[in-house]
């Protein structure tokens, strides 16, 4: 039976993997600045910019989506189930648990090493970045 904490584990193994093949894109530097002429303009006319909202999605839905993307298998697991196994993952990187142990211990629970990964990676981006390093 899988236990609140192995399952934590498992699910941060999987983040692991999904992670580490990401990379920033690359940016170009900005074009150079032209002084444009100066203009004067004898009747000033007012402009109103309508109000933008712009909602910043949450980290966690963020991971989810991508771990969801990553294997269907997650699709079918409650987000509390998920975050919990992420919270339990990051507990036991605090504890001292190697990646390996962590990543094994998920196994047991019956996910693939690609699956543990995912979870791992999961849980160290979203929830433990200190433990970024434990991934290899």
């Amino acid at each position: 039976m899988l236990t609140k904490r192995k399952f934590s584990i498992a699910v941060a193994v999987a983040g692991v993997f999904v992670l580490a093949g990401c990379t920033a894109p690359k940016v170009e530097a900005p074009a150079p600045k032209v002084r444009a002429p100066e203009v004067t303009v004898e009747t000033p006319t007012p402009v109103t910019t309508p109000e933008v909202t712009v909602e910043t999605p949450d980290a966690r839905q963020v991971g989810l989506d991508v771990l969801r993307d990553l294997d269907p298998v997650f699709e079918h697991v409650p987000d509390s189930a998920i975050f919990t196994a992420s919270e339990g993952i990051c507990t036991a990187f605090d504890d001292g648990l190697s990646f390996e142990t962590v990543v094994l211990v998920a196994m047991g629970e019956g996910l693939s090493a690609e699956q543990a990964g995912y979870l791992v990676g999961f849980a160290v981006n979203v929830d433990c970045p200190e433990w970024a390093g434990v991934t290899g």
